[in-house]
């Protein structure tokens, strides 16, 4: 597997721990439907990108996003695939809490593209993820692109059962830092 420097690889016996983990929470693919999961916490945003669709998608599918939003991205390929793993690493210098998780699917559609992931064993939240990047009708000022970030989750650890909400302001604060990273590519 070829890595471009910027996404570091995980170690052979990583991948096979990660890859062989079952998930942390038990609806898998729920991401895909309307309806947040019964205990957790929900979030539907559609934001705003300033970049092309195909700009905005390769930086997403390239783990990009994640380290423009100050993780540290650690996966089994450089490149979003079907049960790729990534460990990202949150936090300042040594003091980064690894967030295990597997790719659920990848999505491609002309007009709507990218991924889910969702949580393993370890990571500080219990849910899923998913990343679309989407291209609206092109006008006379060029094309809409968006990125829809669909995610649910409860608390996977001690430390985020005790930060009550404030985990589910860090949550909030990483999905705008995905939505400035996509715009700085």
């Amino acid at each position: 597997m070829r890595h471009d420097g910027r996404v570091q690889p995980l170690t052979p016996d990583e991948v096979r721990r990660l890859q062989a983990a079952p998930y942390s929470y038990t609806e898998v693919g729920a991401t895909a439907g309307r309806h947040t999961p019964r205990g957790c916490r929900g979030i539907h945003l559609q934001l705003d990108l300033d970049q092309p669709f195909e700009r905005a998608l390769e930086t997403l599918m390239t783990w990009r996003m994640h380290e423009g939003a100050g993780l540290r991205v650690r996966a089994s390929a450089s490149r979003v695939v079907p049960g790729a793993v990534v460990e990202l690493g949150f936090g300042f210098g040594p003091f980064r809490i690894p967030s295990p998780c597997r790719v659920v699917a990848v999505h491609g559609a002309p007009d709507a593209a990218g991924f889910t992931y969702g949580t393993l064993p370890g990571h500080p939240e219990a849910g899923e993820e998913r990343f679309l990047v989407t291209r609206g009708k092109v006008t006379p000022g060029g094309s809409s692109t968006h990125l829809q970030v669909t995610a649910f989750s409860r608390p996977g650890r001690w430390f985020t059962t005790l930060a009550g909400p404030v985990a589910g302001l860090v949550q909030d604060e990483l999905v705008e830092r995905y939505r400035r990273a996509l715009n700085m590519e």
